[in-house]
């Protein structure tokens, strides 16, 4: 992606939404998720991790930029000895992410302090900034981080450990229902078709689903749905009716009548 693209872009398919720092602690693990138009990006100012994507693990060490991409379903942990102090940033992305984009690369350490001030600048701004004038800093330190991105990427490469996690561990089951659910196009199988596929009985299924998630099934799915449908609503790419389909309704007053709905209290 050349410059003149990126800044075509940002702000309307490329939207910088959240950059936070968190320090080292122990306890620090996210539960399995995916995002379906966001691309993830941690970096490791020190410490130790990894990150499941499906049933791969990537080692997280400090330098490191990671990257998950839209759809994948991932989960981070801290080392429990010596744990990181990571930063996450979330970037909405419409349409096709660069090829060049590196999965997993290092900052050299030559660069690393730089590289650390610009997402040290931006977590603050996101934090407590409100006015008008923290937008175009949040601009101009972001391009500074890309730019690097770009200069580093595909020069460094982890070698992922396969299998990390037991191939009929209820993690691994559950990836398929992850990607079931996932969409577009949106069509709810039905929890005993996903109990089955999982090989468990429904009771289990839904309660094992619920530990790991903090929600239903049909909860995760139908959030899945509407955050789809309120990007395509926002990003005007598709008409109404195109975004009705792809969430599974056989029309457009039917969809518009749920969607209301669930965003009802936003």
């Amino acid at each position: 992606m050349n410059v003149r693209e990126f800044v075509s872009k940002y702000n309307k398919e490329i939207v910088l939404t959240a950059v936070n720092y968190l320090p080292a602690t122990p306890s620090l693990s996210t539960d399995i998720h995916s995002h379906f138009n966001i691309v993830h990006m941690t970096y490791v100012k020190k410490g130790y991790g990894i990150c499941r994507v499906r049933d791969e693990v990537r080692r997280l060490v400090p330098g490191s930029v990671h990257f998950v991409m839209p759809g994948e379903i991932h989960r981070y942990s801290a080392d429990a000895k010596n744990p990181y102090s990571i930063y996450f940033i979330h970037l909405i992305w419409y349409g096709t992410v660069p090829d060049e984009l590196s999965r997993y690369f290092l900052v050299p350490s030559s660069d690393r302090k730089r590289f650390e001030s610009c997402l040290k600048e931006l977590s603050e701004l996101f934090r407590s900034s409100r006015d008008e004038s923290s937008e175009f800093r949040k601009y101009g330190l972001f391009s500074l981080v890309w730019a690097d991105i770009l200069k580093f990427s595909g020069k460094t490469e982890s070698v992922p450990i396969k299998n990390y996690i037991p191939v009929n561990s209820p993690e691994a089951r559950l990836n398929y229902v992850f990607e079931k659910l996932y969409g577009p196009p949106f069509q709810f199988p039905g929890i005993d078709f996903l109990a089955e596929h999982c090989m468990m009985s429904r009771r289990k299924f839904t309660a094992v689903f619920r530990k790991l998630m903090g929600m239903s099934v049909r909860q995760y799915y139908l959030r899945n749905v509407m955050t789809y449908a309120s990007s395509m609503m926002e990003s005007g790419e598709l008409k109404l009716k195109d975004i009705a389909i792809q969430c599974g309704y056989s029309n457009s007053q039917n969809f518009l009548h749920a969607y209301k709905l669930s965003t009802r209290g936003k």
